[in-house]
């Protein structure tokens, strides 16, 4: 039987697709031996499901898709390029928590040079 379990927050996280791909695989590991975190991660994503549907409808533009699929399509910008820094140093807005790396599931490259 399983001692420790992932704390509520990193469940609510996984359940929401939102955790790094090594996090995510360790509790999903975990899930796979623990029913009663799998329990608690069914019931959220049962809430998850119930909150998107009380979501607005939204409506898009019919030229909406093409420009999403002419943006995949085109050239990728380089990394230093979108966060606005320049290539050769050292980034001071990954330090300071600013830098776009730091959103999502980048959070491990303070540091690196853009």
């Amino acid at each position: 039987m399983t001692r420790h379990h992932p704390d509520s927050l990193s469940l609510m996280e996984y359940s929401a697709g939102n955790l790094s791909e090594p996090h995510a695989l360790c509790i999903k590991l975990h899930l796979d031996k623990c029913s009663h975190c799998r329990s608690r991660v069914d019931t959220l994503d049962s809430l998850g499901a119930v909150m998107m549907e009380q979501q607005p409808k939204v409506t898009v533009s019919e030229s909406m898709f093409d420009n999403i699929l002419s943006k995949i399509d085109s050239e990728p910008v380089p990394r230093a390029e979108r966060a606005g820094c320049s290539p050769k140093t050292r980034c001071r807005r990954e330090s300071s928590g600013t830098h776009p790396s730091w959103r999502g599931n980048n959070h491990r490259s303070a540091g690196r040079i853009c």
